[in-house]
């Protein structure tokens, strides 16, 4: 999407809601990923929200048109002027904790971002810390807590990070044989067909399908995943939802494991989702995660 675009756009909208105000924004997400969007505030709104233009192109298709993408920023308008959140939920510390969760994120790519939010490092990672807020008639929004905030809560960090591993078992976990996963998938397209040998792989995931990777910094969850696997594992980072175990008898190398990870995440995984190209290692027996190049 051209400038003009962009400018005709919000000149459409304004022309048809001239109580709102709209403006062009680039919001930085995770690895430096860049997304852009048009952020409105209603009439009378402290609180805003952003239509993102990726969002935008994917809903007007092929008959997206500088009208058709107005047309839909102001039935998006309308739809969300109804939407009230109390933001009692986040600026008050009784009720913001119970929604406080924890993801992990690729320190050195997010580096430039990090001082800004609450977060501590971890191996090569980062563990940041985020709201999980119902929103009313769309489900769920996430937000990273800013550092600030600590400081309205009056709360140190280490009582945030046990809210965070509250928030993560209440999240609840699973570890599935990825065959049986893929099968549940895709059943219809043969893929995996009933006598095919088991990829000894499992999928860990958390019940939202989101930010699932998060576990790895979690000694007492990880420990009870390798424990239902039933031996050390090597845990490969899928993407920031994800992660895949080997089990050790598997008998792979960390280099052919260290080029799968790499080969995946250039081909496959998105800039936003990605998460490590490291492979770990996790003792069952402690639910201890080490870099295997530390090994």
């Amino acid at each position: 999407m051209g400038d003009r675009q962009e400018r005709k756009i919000m000149q459409l909208v304004q022309e048809r809601m001239p109580d709102i105000r709209i403006s062009l924004i680039r919001v930085e997400k995770n690895n430096g990923s860049i997304k852009k969007g048009f952020q409105i505030f209603g009439k009378g709104k402290t609180s805003g929200f952003t239509v993102y233009q990726e969002n935008l192109e994917a809903e007007c298709g092929n008959s997206f048109t500088v009208e058709t993408a107005a047309d839909y920023i102001c039935r998006t308008v309308e739809r969300e002027s109804g939407v009230v959140i109390d933001p009692e939920e986040v600026r008050n510390w009784e009720t913001a904790k119970y929604k406080v969760h924890k993801k992990v994120v690729n320190y050195e790519r997010n580096s430039s971002r990090l001082p800004a939010v609450v977060h501590r490092r971890y191996l090569d990672l980062a563990e940041v810390y985020y709201l999980n807020i119902p929103v009313p008639g769309k489900g769920w929004g996430t937000g990273e807590i800013p550092v600030r905030m600590l400081k309205e809560w009056g709360i140190p960090k280490e009582e945030l990070a046990v809210r965070a591993e509250a928030g993560m078992e209440a999240d609840g976990y699973c570890v599935q044989p990825i065959q049986e996963f893929l099968s549940g998938v895709f059943p219809s397209e043969g893929l995996l067909p009933a006598d095919s040998p088991d990829m000894g792989m499992y999928l860990i995931l958390n019940r939202r399908s989101e930010y699932g990777a998060g576990v790895l910094s979690s000694r007492k969850l990880m420990k009870k995943l390798m424990e239902q696997i039933g031996e050390d594992c090597y845990i490969l980072p899928s993407s920031v939802h994800e992660l895949l175990a080997l089990p050790c008898s598997q008998k792979f190398s960390v280099k052919e494991l260290q080029e799968l990870v790499r080969g995946v995440n250039r081909d496959v995984v998105s800039l936003e989702d990605f998460l490590s190209d490291s492979v770990y290692f996790c003792h069952m027996d402690t639910g201890e995660v080490e870099l295997c190049s530390d090994r």
